[in-house]
C-alpha cells in the first residue's frame, strides 16, 4: 500500500471519527442538559457565548461565533426570550442593533450548565493523561486554525477575530473557556 493511499485512508477515518464523536455529544450532551438542567445545548452554547462577549453582545456575533444564521439564532433567542432567559434591548444610539441581555434565570441556568458540563467534560477527558489531552488540544487547535483558512470566508473570519497580521490563527481569548 502506497503511502498517500495510507494518508488518505487516515484523514477519512479521522473525520469519520470526528463526525461520530461530535454528533454524540451533540445528541447526548443536549439530552443531558435538557433533562439536568433545563435548557438546551444551543441555549446554553448562546448563554456561554454572551457570558464571554459581555455587555456588548448582539445577535449577529453570536450566530458568527456559533456559525449559526442570524434567522437560526433568532428563532433560538425567541424561545429564550419567552423562557425569561435573556432579554432583546434595543441600543440607544442605534436602534437597529438588539442588545442581549442574560437575565437572573438565564445566569443561574448557564452557572448550572457550565457544572454539568464540567463533569462531562472530566468524565471524558478522564482515560487521557494530561500530554495526551495538551497534544490533543494542539492538534484540534490546527485543525481550526486549518478550517478556517480552507473553508471560512476570510473576512467572517476576520469579524470573528480569527484573523492577525500573521494570517488566521485564533484569538485565545475568545475560545478561552472558564477555568
Amino acid at each position: 500500500m502506497d503511502n498517500s493511499r495510507t494518508y488518505t485512508e487516515i484523514s477519512h477515518k479521522v473525520w469519520e471519527l470526528l463526525q461520530h464523536t461530535n454528533a454524540l455529544l451533540l445528541k447526548y450532551a443536549d439530552v443531558k442538559l435538557i433533562k439536568e438542567r433545563g435548557i438546551s445545548y444551543q441555549q446554553f452554547m448562546v448563554l456561554y457565548m454572551m457570558d464571554r462577549i459581555g455587555k456588548s453582545a448582539g445577535a449577529t456575533q453570536i450566530a458568527e461565533l456559533l456559525a449559526r444564521s442570524p434567522n437560526t439564532l433568532s428563532t433560538i433567542l425567541d424561545r429564550m426570550e419567552k423562557g425569561r432567559l435573556v432579554k432583546k434591548v434595543r441600543d440607544a444610539q442605534d436602534r437597529r442593533f438588539v442588545r442581549l441581555v442574560m437575565t437572573k434565570k438565564g445566569k443561574n441556568k448557564l452557572e448550572k450548565a457550565i457544572e454539568s458540563g464540567q463533569a462531562i467534560i472530566e468524565q471524558l477527558a478522564a482515560s487521557f493523561s494530561e500530554e495526551e489531552l495538551q497534544t490533543f488540544a494542539t492538534l484540534i487547535e490546527k485543525l481550526l486554525k486549518q478550517t478556517y483558512e480552507v473553508l471560512v470566508p476570510r473576512k467572517v473570519a476576520k469579524r470573528m477575530g480569527f484573523v492577525n497580521s500573521r494570517g488566521i490563527q485564533p484569538d485565545k481569548k475568545r475560545v478561552a473557556t472558564k477555568p
